[in-house]
Order: C-alpha cells, then sequence, then structure tokens
C-alpha cells in the first residue's frame, strides 16, 4: 500500500503542466505540486498576496490555504 501511495505522489509530482495558464499553488513557480509549495505557502503566510496560493478564494493567504494545498499533493 505504501508504493502504491508513494507512485500516486510521484505522478502527481511529474505531471506535466502548460505555460499559458498558472499552476494554482503552485507556491515555487517549478510547474508542480510538490512539498516545496507548502512549506513556501506556510513561510509566506503574512507576506505579500499572491491570488494562486489562495486556495479557498477568500481574498486572503491563510493556514487553511496550506491545509487545502497538502491535501492537493
Amino acid at each position: 500500500i505504501a508504493c502504491l501511495l508513494l507512485a500516486g505522489v510521484a505522478c502527481i509530482d511529474a505531471r506535466p503542466t502548460t505555460t499559458d495558464q498558472p499552476l494554482l499553488g503552485d507556491w515555487n513557480l517549478n510547474g508542480r505540486l510538490d512539498f516545496g509549495d507548502v512549506t513556501g505557502l506556510f513561510a509566506g503566510l503574512g507576506g505579500p498576496y499572491r491570488a494562486d496560493c489562495d486556495m479557498n478564494a477568500n481574498g486572503r493567504m491563510d493556514f487553511a490555504d496550506v491545509v487545502l494545498l497538502w491535501g492537493r499533493l
């Protein structure tokens, strides 16, 4: 089961993305959702607002956005 879960994370992590549309939650702008995005968003709380990282679309970046982004990994 653990191997399947790890394989699923690897598949999500390796998905190609298009450059014409930003990936929602891609904090470090590397074209995929990964743990770096979660830690970057957490570290950036209270910093400049980024609409592409406002996961719950409430107009601010808060801990709920971190939790929602973690759930998308």
